[in-house]
């Protein structure tokens, strides 16, 4: 991996946060969800934005049950709202790391560097 970890870190946050649109516009980018974008958009894009993601799984449904799991997760967390009585906290975080690893496994690989859910899971009696 190119650099210091904790420079690709931040590059990687850059390039993220450069993305964000304005909600007035975040209601364009939800109307390509919709199935009426299955052939022109999913079909033809869904290779370049997903890479390493295997084959079989390479659909809008696939990708959108797993990012909406990951958006209402990270509502909660966001929001202060209360997440312990998930029962399935380790299959989300591996979740969100295959969903990583289907877009860049680089970066993936950085995340699983840094990352301490486990370490703090477990130490967890609840």
């Amino acid at each position: 991996m190119p650099g210091d970890s904790d420079c690709t870190i931040a590059q990687f946050h850059v390039k993220i946060k450069s993305s964000y649109r304005h909600p007035r516009e975040e209601i364009q980018v939800t109307k390509i969800i919709d199935a009426r974008y299955e052939r022109s958009l999913w079909q033809k894009s869904i290779k370049n934005i997903f890479p390493s993601m295997p084959r079989s799984l390479r659909t809008r449904h696939v990708i959108l049950a797993r990012i909406n799991r990951t958006r209402k997760l990270r509502n909660r967390v966001f929001h202060y709202e209360p997440i312990w009585h998930f029962e399935d906290f380790e299959k989300r975080h591996d979740e969100i790391l295959e969903t990583i690893m289907w877009i860049s496994p680089d970066v993936e690989t950085l995340v699983r560097s840094k990352d301490r859910f486990q370490e703090i899971f477990l130490r967890n009696p609840n």
